[in-house]
């Protein structure tokens, strides 16, 4: 085999080695809602908090603002994903601005210590789990002026 053969071969074996190691999501949120109710905790693995999250266009929210009623009709963003690709009448998002996102994750378990890994966040965020702060980066503001970004590498947190 000449040399130029084992190059496109070894290229060949990479790409498919790659393609095998690509895996979607088992589990997608719809509707702001991913539900694992049904799977057991110990079948469950590593879940991506992939899909349709509702996202709230220029507003801070936290969760008592959710207790009563939702405070407007949520539009749907898909995550990962851009908040400037939400297309929706009469909602124009762009690069600079601020916004809620909220994922209901219904499980199973009662008392189980779950884990959360948060991936590098270009922007000033704060995260609730269960009505408690657990995380947050920087200054969530209204105003750029009063916004302080603090981009955060990948984070562990574990939760009750």
């Amino acid at each position: 085999m000449n040399q130029y053969s084992k190059i496109i071969l070894l290229t060949l074996l990479l790409g498919v080695f790659n393609l095998s190691c690509y895996k979607e999501s088992k589990y997608e949120a719809k509707k702001g809602v991913l539900d694992l109710s049904q799977k057991s905790i110990n079948d469950l693995g590593i879940v991506d908090l992939v899909g349709e999250w509702e996202f709230y266009w220029a507003q801070l929210l936290d969760p008592t603002d959710f207790e009563t009623d939702l405070p407007s009709i949520p539009l749907y963003a898909k995550v990962p994903g851009s908040w400037e690709d939400i297309l929706t009448s009469g909602v124009n998002t762009s690069a600079k601005g601020y916004a809620t996102y909220r994922l209901l994750v219904k499980t199973s378990a009662q008392d189980s210590v779950f884990g959360i890994k948060i991936n590098r966040i270009d922007a000033s965020y704060r995260l609730w789990v269960n009505g408690k702060l657990i995380s947050s980066a920087g200054t969530v503001a209204k105003q750029k002026k009063s916004t302080l970004q603090n981009g955060v590498e990948r984070k562990k947190l574990l939760y009750k």
